[in-house]
């Protein structure tokens, strides 16, 4: 039998470890096989290569180094003197998988004679890949040299299995010649077939990797040697056992399934970093193994054994697993930081990693960043700091941090100017060399922006200050400390030096009635959502040493930070205490007009009235729309007259109302028919409850729900619906007017409900009004402790809702 076809030669050959056979022909060299793990360890899966000169596969210009040099004499060594060469580590690089770009590798060679008499017919090459021991793990040196070792050590083998095949096939040339008798010859067989099978149960015990020999269906372990025993945890007591029954744990794993296709395909099958649990020392353990399982026939041809050649890499394999496992988690911590994270890596400052901080940060996506130099992202980086700040870390391995620094940014719209914090630590690697930069930044734009303008508006401050009789003051909301000028103190009345407070200073000087309006608005102030920071109010003030009051119109704004937390609130204070005794004097005259014009109204009206019973009766086509018209515009005046009194007597403090119980649905109804007869230019609809009773002014209600629905007249179509509804909600009366007219803009709907505000637009200038009406409805409904809101949109009409409570109080 030929030494490359024998079963037990191929195990080895076809072993784990990257071998090739060559033949010795100086100087060709010719490849006749390489197995399946030197195809991987090359990058020559795809290629078949047997047939071809070592030279025309291993250029020895693609070496990178003396690899070609070391390869060429040691092949012609070992093919000279018929030994065993070792080729120590040298560097030979590779093309990669897709057979274009060259790859850096390390490898040790062993080249070992085989065959032929006096020189050698083969040359086998065991083939180590050491790259990544010599560039990223030098401390698996003494790993590696264990390895080589055991490679010399399986060199020896393999010279003392060549020397058992030749005897095996001298003694089947001796058997072919022994056919006397057939008893000779049988014994003469057993006899040789003993003696072979001595042989190669001295092979497996002495040799230096874990073999085991498997017989039978059930795989029996007939033979293993200590190497394997060691692997797996057990003692000579499993042999004769059954693998299943040796090795309880494996009856639910894969592996006797292995062993079971191999047997019937009668094909080998390579394991390769395979994770086995095994029950050692009495405890559950999972470990890494390479392996392989070659099937063996019997006399009959008959696949009837297997040979088991493994490897244990639990511990390479785990420490893998925890250096990737590393470089995920902080891969997830960069990109999960909510701050801008990125790593630089070697002098090139290449983005190995950056997180979406980054990215808005620089305003480019990801994809423009990861995996480029930082300069070739930003070419305008040569003429800043940077670049030599990078590199004083780099060469330092000292960190640095900076401010609030500057930093633009190109983007399509143009330069964006940004100010940044940011924070260069250095990535030291076990050398103490410094392989890499961690950046970390934080935009602080948003924030030197505030402040900035917080300092221009503190500036305008002070030269208004000096144009007009103001007031300042100053909060700082962060420090909790609140400043006042002299003038401030003044209308105040505070005669005192020392700082004031908003709990001791500036509520106490606030008039009873305005206290708790301030403080809800000031309260409200401090929410960016609500105010935006904006702040104008009017209200009294007491001075704490004589008792004066005095009207103050008081303007300001609070500065919000990135988040929304409010940090400063300055603002003036202005004395309008003569405009305010001007507008009294207003609604006094106002008020003594409108009194003094209700009785001669209410005279005229009477009048009307009679004269359109008595024309009835006549067929006076004019006189009756005449006096119709007229008094329509006699109720509209007494209105106008009634919003105007009612008016004076609110800002004069002097509106009070009249609670009585009375039925709302009823005084609705009484509104509606009352504007029927002198509007038939709308259709009303009113859905109401029954028996809503309440507990209000029943004169000024009625004057709020005629107001609201007169407006819905007036800002609606002729022809198109007013629909009243009232309801219950938690213990309130709910009325509701809706209309299908123009609508209203949500700009004006908070200033709706203001005094004397009127909605200016092209559609609305020519309706009639003094802009009184909401405003004193909302006044009156604001009495009866109610509510009172519109919900609109321009173009699609208005919902008005009042609510007051049911409750008798």
């Amino acid at each position: 039998m030929h030494l490359l076809s024998d079963p037990l030669f191929q195990a080895i050959f076809n072993s784990p470890v990257p071998r090739i056979i060559v033949k010795a022909d100086a100087p060709l060299f010719t490849i006749v096989a390489n197995n399946d793990a030197h195809k991987v360890a090359t990058n020559l899966v795809a290629i078949d290569i047997c047939g071809k000169s070592v030279w025309e596969v291993f250029k020895p210009d693609q070496s990178g180094g003396n690899g070609g040099e070391l390869i060429s004499s040691a092949l012609t060594q070992a093919q000279n003197t018929n030994k065993t060469c070792l080729i120590p580590p040298f560097r030979y690089d590779m093309l990669t998988s897709d057979q274009v770009n060259l790859e850096v590798k390390w490898w040790q060679f062993e080249i070992m004679p085989i065959g032929g008499n006096g020189k050698p017919e083969f040359l086998l090459t065991t083939t180590h890949d050491i790259t990544e021991q010599v560039i990223k793990n030098q401390t698996q040196e003494e790993s590696q040299q264990k390895e080589r070792t055991l490679n010399d050590e399986l060199a020896a083998v393999n010279e003392e299995l060549s020397t058992i095949v030749e005897e095996l096939r001298a003694s089947q040339e001796e058997l072919k010649h022994l056919n006397e008798t057939l008893e000779e010859k049988v014994a003469q067989r057993t006899l040789a077939l003993t003696i072979s099978e001595s042989k190669f149960r001295s092979l497996i015990e002495q040799a230096p990797v874990a073999i085991a020999y498997l017989k039978g269906k059930n795989h029996v372990v007939d033979a293993a040697n200590q190497e394997m025993l060691k692997l797996w945890g057990k003692g000579k007591e499993i042999t004769g056992k059954p693998i299943i029954k040796a090795f309880p744990e494996m009856e639910r794993q894969i592996y006797p399934q292995i062993l079971h296709d191999v047997l019937k395909s009668g094909l080998p099958y390579y394991g390769n970093e395979f994770e086995v649990k095994l029950n050692r020392n009495n405890t559950n353990e999972i470990g890494y193994y390479n392996f392989i399982n070659y099937p063996l026939k019997d006399e009959n041809g008959l696949y009837d054994s297997i040979i088991v050649v493994a490897n244990e890499v639990t511990q390479q394999v785990l420490s893998r697993r925890r250096i990737e496992q590393s470089e995920s988690n902080l891969h997830t911590l960069i990109m999960k930081a909510r701050y801008p994270l990125m790593i630089l890596r070697g002098l090139d400052w290449v983005v190995e990693i950056a997180n979406h901080g980054i990215s808005e940060l620089w305003a480019k996506p990801l994809s423009e960043i990861t995996g480029r130099k930082l300069l070739d992202i930003f070419p305008n980086l040569y003429t800043q700091p940077f670049p030599d700040l990078l590199k004083k870390v780099f060469d330092t391995g000292e960190s640095y941090r900076q401010e609030e620094d500057t930093f633009w940014v190109e983007t399509a719209e143009g330069s964006i100017t940004k100010y940044i914090s940011f924070f260069y630590d250095p990535i030291i690697e076990e050398d103490k060399s410094v392989s890499g930069i961690i950046v970390t930044a934080h935009d602080i734009t948003e924030s030197v922006n505030t402040r900035k303008e917080l300092e221009r508006a503190y500036e305008q401050a002070k030269l208004s200050k000096q144009a007009a009789k103001l007031g300042l003051f100053d909060m700082d909301l962060i420090a909790g400390t609140m400043e006042w000028d002299t003038r401030c103190r003044e209308l105040f009345g505070i005669s005192h030096q020392n700082t004031v407070t908003y709990e001791y200073d500036f509520l106490p000087g606030l008039h009873d009635e305005d206290r708790d309006r301030i403080s809800d608005i000031i309260s409200k102030l401090f929410d960016r959502e609500i105010s935006k920071g904006d702040y104008d109010v009017e209200y009294r003030t007491i001075s704490q040493n004589s008792g004066r009051m005095r009207w103050v119109r008081a303007k300001g704004k609070v500065f919000f930070s990135e988040g929304g937390k409010p940090l400063r609130f300055i603002g003036s204070v202005i004395d309008i205490t003569g405009q305010k005794r001007e507008e009294q004097r207003k609604n006094d005259f106002i008020g003594m007009v409108s009194h003094e014009l209700k009785t001669p109204l209410t005279s005229i009206k009477a009048y009307t009235q009679m004269l359109r019973v008595k024309l009835k009766t006549q067929n006076d086509k004019f006189a009756l729309p005449a006096l119709l018209q007229t008094e329509k515009q006699v109720k509209k005046m007494t209105n106008m007259i009634n919003g105007f009194l009612n008016l004076s007597r609110l800002e004069s403090g002097n509106l009070h109302l009249k609670k009585t119980k009375f039925d709302l649905n009823s005084l609705i109804q009484e509104v509606i028919d009352d504007l029927k007869l002198t509007n038939t230019s709308h259709i009303f609809s009113f859905r109401n409850t029954d028996a809503a009773h309440v507990f209000a002014d029943e004169e000024k209600i009625e004057h709020v729900i005629s107001n609201i629905i007169s407006n819905a007249i007036k800002y609606s179509e002729e022809g198109t619906i007013i629909q009243i509804k009232t309801e219950f909600n938690k213990g309130n009366a709910v009325v509701s007017v809706a209309d299908s007219g123009i609508g209203i803009d949500e700009i004006h709907l908070e200033k709706l409900f203001g005094r004397f505000y009127r909605v200016e637009e092209v559609n609305t200038k020519y309706i009639s009004g003094f802009g009184i009406g909401l405003y004193l409805s909302a006044e009156i409904i604001k009495l009866h402790k109610g509510k009172i809101w519109v919900e609109s949109k321009d173009g699609e009409g208005s919902i008005f809702y009042f609510s007051i409570p049911i409750k008798i109080s």
